[in-house]
Order: structure tokens, then sequence, then C-alpha cells
């Protein structure tokens, strides 16, 4: 980075994971008119860690599934490692019981995941108590297994291989029963849109993308199965149809705004049970993703390419190419210069988008 800075470069692109002691941080305190397409590495050091998420959204309105932390030990796991929980706030794997996760609104089965995790990766399924603290232990690494062992018929795959060690805490969730989709935020600022350049003066988002394909309630990761594969945008008809689509986005819009995104955000959420059982309830949040694939197809043998974003963005009649563009307009810098680039005058008209 400093390299490119030296050479003249005035926007970096943080297409990676950062966190509060990534070096980025210190390349925009030597260079801080430097403009980043991305996030602010203070906010992802904080909202990363998905129990932190999971409270700021509630405290914002924003409605998200019954959790518990559970912890095996020692906090560890990716990034700059955050500062642990209150003490009150975790429960440890050997002192979980049916009882914990009633009192926590969680039933069997539930879905658990990494405090820390990129996409479905270390999400499993449990349907058993035995099999929740074998995944736990496991996928911790302090089990000496596979989480994904279902030696009591128990459950505990599905999602990514979660037998890799993802630090020290989970989160087990109540599992939503429902149809699971995903919606693409995109931070206030101004975009091009149809040859007509609109402001947004809110985070907003693009058209749902539904989720199916799913192995014990859970999407396998796309680097096992292409989104394309198992991954559509939502028909217009049916969103306009359902007002949930739209309290969906307004709730996506929302989490990303309570995690101070300042680049595109994909949110996932899935319906609840409705009144008479089933999945056919209201959205819930169930992961900010702060890193979203952003791969497109184009080149030979990557046809099925499409990330859920690109999915989204050309829902919305955006090419790829736009997409980037307009992504590149939002950047920021620490003297708060704001975006760069915009449209030639010829296409400057005025509007506005929403979630």
């Amino acid at each position: 980075m400093a390299a490119a800075v030296g050479a003249g470069a005035d926007v970096l692109w943080a297409n990676t994971n950062v966190w509060g002691g990534h070096p980025l941080g210190a390349a925009l305190a030597a260079a801080p008119h430097v403009r980043v397409v991305g996030h602010r590495p203070a906010a992802v050091e904080v909202y990363d860690d998905k129990w932190v998420a999971r409270g700021v959204l509630a405290d914002r309105g924003v409605p998200v599934p019954p959790a518990l932390l559970l912890t095996s030990g020692d906090r560890g796991g990716v990034g700059g490692g955050a500062a642990p929980p209150p003490d009150a706030a975790a429960v440890h794997v050997d002192d979980v019981s049916e009882a914990r996760l009633a009192a926590a609104g969680v039933g069997l089965p539930a879905i658990v995941k990494p405090l820390r995790g990129r996409g479905s990766q270390g999400v499993a399924r449990v349907d058993t108590l035995a099999a929740l603290v074998r995944t736990v232990r496991a996928a911790t690494g302090d089990g000496g297994g596979d989480a994904c062992d279902d030696d009591d018929g128990g459950g505990g795959g599905g999602g990514g291989g979660a037998g890799h060690h993802y630090g020290r805490y989970y989160l087990v969730e109540a599992l939503l029963p429902g149809e699971e989709i995903t919606l693409t935020v995109l931070p206030p600022g101004t975009y091009e849109v149809g040859g007509r350049v609109v402001t947004a003066d809110a985070h907003w988002a693009l058209p749902p993308v539904g989720r199916r394909g799913h192995v014990r309630d859970v999407v396998p990761y796309s680097g096992a199965v292409p989104v394309t594969a198992n991954s559509a945008v939502v028909p217009p008809a049916e969103v306009a149809a359902d007002p949930s689509y739209a309290a969906a986005a307004a709730a996506a819009a929302a989490a990303a705004a309570a995690v101070d995104a300042a680049g595109l955000v994909r949110v996932d959420a899935r319906r609840a049970a409705g009144d008479g059982g089933g999945g056919g309830g209201d959205f819930a949040v169930i992961d900010v993703n702060f890193k979203p694939n952003m791969t497109a197809a184009g080149r030979p043998g990557r046809d099925d390419a499409d990330a859920l974003v690109v999915l989204a963005a050309r829902a919305a009649g955006w090419t790829y190419m736009e997409l980037l563009v307009n992504l590149l307009r939002q950047a920021w810098s620490v003297e708060g210069a704001g975006g760069v680039g915009g449209p030639p005058p010829s296409k400057r008209s005025e509007g506005s988008v929403s979630a």
C-alpha cells in the first residue's frame, strides 16, 4: 500500500478482510488524503463479532433470532482479537443445558456458527445437546475431532467444514424454518442508476436474492457450490405482492447503518415460523457480511462465477462494471474527501433512492 501511494495512487480498494490492526490503518494515517473503497477497520473490528453485532441490531429494532454465546476457553480467532464479552454473557460449553437454551429462546434443532466467520464456513445445524457440545468443542479446537462427525445421529454437518479452529467463542442460534434471502446493501451516497444520477441519504438495498439447496438447513459454502446453482433473484412480482420483502430490505438497511458500514455489505435473512407454524413468518437478520464475494462471470470457464452481490446488481439494472464504478464513487478518506469520480456532465440529473 505504501508503495502504491508513493507511486501516486489516491484510491485503495480494500477487497479484503480488515480489522483494527490492519496495515490499512497505518497507510491512511500516513496519507489521510487517500480514499478507500471498503470499510473502516475500526468498525469491522467491533461489528465483525457476531454477538456484538446482533446486540446492536436488536437495540436498533432490527429483528434477529434468539441466540446464546458459548465458549470453550479463552477467546481467540480471526482478526485483531476484540475485547472479550462480559463473563456473564457467555456460557461454557460444559455448562450448557436445554434449560439454558430455552431460557435464551433457543430450541433444538439449532444453528451453531463461529463468532467471526465467512459465509457458511463453520456453520452447522445440531439436533441434540450432545451434538451441540461436540460441534462447538471440535470447531474451537477443543474436541480432538471433526465437528461434522455424526456419531449419535444428532447432526453437526452442513455448512463448510466446521472442523476448523474458529476461536474459543461460538454462537448457538434459533433455527428459523422459512425462506432464506440475501440483500446487498449500499451506503449513502451518489449513484448512477439507469443513466440518472441519484442520491441515497441512507443505506439502501438492491433486489433480494433467494437461497435454496440447503444441506441440513445451511447453504453450502460458495467455494464448494457456485451460488448460481443454488440462488436466484426473487421475481419482482413476488416482491411486490409480499410486504415482508420490503420489511426485510428496510431491516437490512438498518442493520448496515447500525454497524457503520462505509461500503457494500451483504445481509442474510430468513423467515421465522408463521402463526400456523412452518416458515411463513417475517424475516429476521441472521448475518451481516462485511466482505462478500465480488466475482463475476465473463472469462472462459467462469460462466457460473457471478456472486450473490452481482446477481442483485444485475437485477437492479447494472452491469458488473457499472457496479464497480458505483462502488468507486462511494470511496471515503480520513480527511472526509468524499467519493471519487462521477458521470459525464451529459448524464447528470437529480433523483433519489431508498431502501
